[in-house]
């Protein structure tokens, strides 16, 4: 059994950042409360996900534990900014021919994360957002390669919300995507592959229950369910032959997730 070196995740600087900003912003926020500004707001969640990626001859399935979290800052008005994200990580079963055309059983290590940057008008009730966003999944098919995906998009999101309960609708625009794909796992005289996904896009649907307490905080519930739709890639030479073109197939991948979290 092959075994790969997996990617090492820093959030140090994330959170001595996250960290600064809700100890040296207070005075701030109180100022944009009193006018009637969102103000500065921290959301941290636990989550559990149920994974599911296919293709037309192959699948990969899992639950991923992971965290999310959110930093937000109201600015003039109905208008403030947040960043954002939120990682999983954790084993999944893979089944099905691989790009090579093997016949493949096991088990891949998976590090799945998504990270963006929003910009939020608020009118009552209703919030439109939209941003940027990159979605990154690091997968280590034991008994074959590693592959390592890139998605770039632009997140629009319309959440309907009162004190207790919110429902949010999420569109995503694609804006392009790279697969790396370690064939030199199999055999170092073959060559990694750099494809390129040019059409795809996300929908996703998530609802929550808000429980505020005495503290000033809040808890929050909630259920989402969200897909991703990949057309195939361009053609990429690879292998041990130069001329030897390969396509990552079309896939679609489907994350319902469950979480709770406090809202300060």
């Amino acid at each position: 059994m092959l075994s790969h070196n997996r990617p090492v995740f820093h959030f140090q600087v994330l959170t001595l950042v996250g960290l600064f900003l809700v100890i040296a912003l207070p005075q701030v926020a109180m100022a944009q409360r009193r006018s009637g500004a969102p103000g500065l707001w921290l959301k941290a969640a636990y989550t559990y996900s149920n994974f599911t990626y296919k293709e037309v001859k192959a699948e990969q399935k899992g639950t991923l534990p992971g965290v999310q979290g959110e930093l937000g800052l109201g600015l003039l008005g109905n208008l403030a900014i947040s960043a954002g994200g939120q990682y999983q990580d954790d084993q999944m079963h893979f089944k099905g021919t691989s790009l090579t055309g093997d016949e493949v059983y096991g088990i891949a290590n998976n590090q799945v994360s998504d990270l963006r940057g929003l910009a939020h008008l608020f009118y009552g009730p209703l919030i439109v957002s939209g941003g940027v966003g990159q979605r990154y999944w690091y997968n280590d098919l034991e008994t074959a390669y590693r592959q390592r995906t890139t998605y770039n998009y632009i997140p629009v999101l319309v959440t309907l919300h009162t004190r207790s309960v919110y429902i949010k609708g999420e569109y995503d625009i694609w804006r392009g995507g790279t697969s790396k794909v370690h064939l030199s796992d199999l055999d170092s005289a073959r060559q990694d592959i750099d494809f390129k996904q040019r059409k795809g896009g996300g929908l996703g649907v998530e609802l929550g229950i808000i429980m505020p307490n005495a503290l000033g905080m809040a808890t929050t519930v909630f259920v989402s369910y969200h897909k991703w739709t990949i057309e195939a890639s361009d053609k990429a030479t690879g292998g041990t032959d130069a001329d030897n073109e390969l396509t990552l197939a079309a896939s679609t991948t489907t994350i319902i997730q469950g979480g709770i979290g406090l809202n300060f």
